[in-house]
């Protein structure tokens, strides 16, 4: 094996011109082409390629640093060429916006014609020298390509954005585009498979249901929605009476629920002009039991009215009962809001006035006085009692007023 030393003062070139291995900087090539610097000239790259430009296209240096691309002009690139047809190509690249600080790093899968479609993955870093503009943000991650020139974006604080590089301060996940009213949709990819919709028509959540020109199912089954009039400022909730068959078929939704901007609650209506507004019927099962009258206890609960001998202790009996019946004084009367408690004649009692006469009957716990006449009942019941006591006495005076004629009647017949 015949080795050929070409040596001067900056070069030392190995040739092995048998087995066709070439060494530069070393007497002992490993492979077809070795090189090798030393630590005397560790300060130059080991290995540099120029173009005609004498711009650095490869530099490698001696500890094992390689850069391809650039260094003078700030912007480094890498290609891949598919199988030399030029069809598609990696391309790893860097670029200094004018060297104002904003620096990118990116890889673009992509094809040579401008007609190809592309993605790509890129960084957005902003250095000191970025400007006002610029200084303050932070880096980012983008997925782009040819349609779109931010599909998704990782913004460096965390945030994510889909469809728009701009994300709103008060959000850590953004989506621009969607369909119809549809921002967001998340669903199973199996077929007819049931999901959610987030909608920016009326704010809200599509529970197995979205609105693209009309309210349609994502999925099969029932489906509702929760939304909010931006222009209203009330709160609605919508669900399907019906199960529906078809995926993307019409959802005839009909209200179950509103929650006005005033903080009424209607059930059963649209318009709730009280704290609880509701049109039909009210079910509990703590009510149970038959017909009843319903009662507020101390903490504002509704419950059925307590009479149970068991609850009571202290029991003593009304005094006086037909004295306070005959003090009261009933009337009819209109009330001052009409809207709030009816515009028609009502007929009942003043509380100011039965409670210098029954405190029990009146409760002061509102804004306003209330009458519970269910009480008055057993202070009724009491003056009949008292009414019956006296009709019997005058029943047996009577009686023994018409024996004592009796017999005065037959004294006199005799004579």
């Amino acid at each position: 094996m015949k080795k050929i030393y070409v040596t001067s003062s900056l070069l030392l070139i190995c040739i092995f011109l048998k087995a066709q291995y070439i060494g530069m900087g070393t007497t002992t090539p490993h492979a077809r082409l070795e090189i090798k610097g030393t630590s005397v000239y560790n300060f130059v790259p080991s290995l540099l390629i120029r173009n005609s430009t004498s711009d650095s296209i490869l530099a490698v240096s001696d500890t094992g640093i390689a850069t391809i691309g650039s260094v003078s002009k700030d912007f480094g690139q890498l290609q891949i060429i598919n199988d030399g047809k030029y069809r598609d190509h990696l391309i790893l690249a860097g670029t200094n916006f004018a060297n104002a600080g904003r620096y990118i790093s990116g890889i673009n899968f992509t094809g040579v014609n401008n007609t190809d479609r592309f993605w790509r993955i890129a960084t957005l870093n902003y250095g000191p020298d970025a400007g006002s503009n610029y200084g303050t943000r932070n880096s980012s991650m983008q997925f782009q390509n040819d349609s779109i020139s931010q599909v998704m974006v990782l913004h460096g604080d965390g945030n994510v954005t889909v469809g728009s590089s701009a994300l709103s301060n008060r959000s850590l996940f953004t989506v621009d585009g969607g369909f119809g009213a549809v921002s967001a949709m998340f669903q199973d990819i199996v077929p007819n498979s049931n999901g959610v919709a987030i909608e920016n028509n009326y704010p809200g959540i599509g529970f197995n249901t979205y609105y693209n020109s009309g309210r349609k199912m994502i999925g099969t089954g029932y489906g509702g929605l929760i939304g909010v009039d931006p222009n209203l400022g009330d709160m609605y909730f919508y669900s399907t009476p019906n199960s529906v068959s078809t995926a993307d078929a019409a959802a005839n939704v009909t209200l179950k629920m509103i929650i006005s901007k005033a903080g009424n609650v209607g059930i059963g209506n649209s318009i709730p002009t009280q704290a609880l507004d509701v049109t039909g019927f009210i079910h509990s099962s703590g009510l149970n039991g038959g017909a009843t009258s319903l009662s507020v206890d101390a903490s504002g609960n509704i419950i059925r009215t307590p009479s149970d001998a068991r609850l009571k202790y202290d029991v003593k009996p009304i005094d006086n009962a037909l004295e306070k019946v005959l003090a009261l004084n009933g009337v009819t009367y209109k009330f001052i809001d009409s809207t709030r408690f009816g515009s028609g004649r009502q007929i009942g009692l003043l509380a100011q006035q039965l409670e210098k006469i029954v405190p029990e009957a009146v409760s002061d716990g509102g804004e306003y006085k209330s009458v519970n006449y269910p009480a008055l009942i057993a202070l009724m019941a009491e003056a009949l009692k008292e009414e019956d006591k006296k009709n019997q006495e005058l029943e047996k005076r009577l009686s023994i007023l018409e024996n004592k004629l009796g017999k005065k009647k037959k004294i006199s017949n005799k004579k």
